[in-house]
């Protein structure tokens, strides 16, 4: 992916590194899992993906996806209490 439309963010400013790191470690978590994007979206949508960046751009792909993922978990258990 040379180019990437920044344009379709809702009017956020999105840096291109970002977008970058989101859409690798969706399709990461893809092949890594075999879950489908619907099902991977539901877990880390894109304002918790943006709020890790900071954080998670430098793990690797598959201990970010299992972060994601713990994430997720705990905020369904948080939920269900």
């Amino acid at each position: 992916m040379d180019e990437v439309n920044l344009e379709n963010c809702l009017g956020e400013n999105y840096d291109q590194e970002e977008v970058y790191w989101m859409g690798y470690v969706y399709r990461y978590w893809h092949f890594y899992t075999g879950e489908s994007s619907r099902q991977i979206y539901s877990q880390a949508d894109r304002p918790l993906m943006r709020s890790c960046y900071l954080g998670f751009h430098t793990l690797d792909p598959a201990m970010a996806v299992e972060d994601l993922k713990e994430i997720y978990n705990q905020k369904q258990e948080s939920k269900n209490r």
